[in-house]
């Protein structure tokens, strides 16, 4: 069984999903997630799994908010860091930010990993300059 810790619960849920027996909002999870593009390791804040019995598929989706403010669908969740990523400095920054303004004792991912890591960031580059289109008048 995989080791989990314990998340936040999702404030931020509709309410016709709080009384929707197919939406389960987790308190734990496994604390890590590739991103979609594969590039850093986000920190998981939010989970939630949507299952529809009545499709035929018995279709289910989850979905995990980061600390950073990204987010994914259907992402695959790791308890340790593999080798070689770098993990989101902005998660490790705003769990950090948001441990100090509560009170609440979040380990950093290097503490629970048990080992160094690396942090990284997305920068955006900007490659040229994009000049204004002229609209055609009707």
């Amino acid at each position: 069984m995989a080791r989990k810790i314990k998340i936040e619960p999702n404030k931020r849920s509709c309410w016709w999903r709080n009384n929707d027996p197919g939406v389960k909002f987790h308190t734990t999870s496994e604390p890590f997630v590739i991103s979609q593009l594969g590039q850093l390791v986000h920190r998981v804040k939010h989970r939630t799994t949507i299952t529809r019995e009545w499709l035929a598929s018995h279709h289910t989706h989850d979905t995990a908010h980061f600390w950073c403010g990204n987010a994914t669908g259907n992402p695959e969740f790791f308890y340790d860091v593999p080798a070689g990523r770098m993990v989101c400095a902005r998660c490790e920054a705003a769990l950090a930010l948001e441990s100090a303004r509560r009170g609440v004792d979040h380990k950093r991912a290097a503490d629970l990993v048990g080992h160094k890591l690396n942090l990284g960031a997305m920068v955006p580059i900007k490659v040229g300059e994009q000049k204004p289109t002229r609209k055609a008048k009707a």
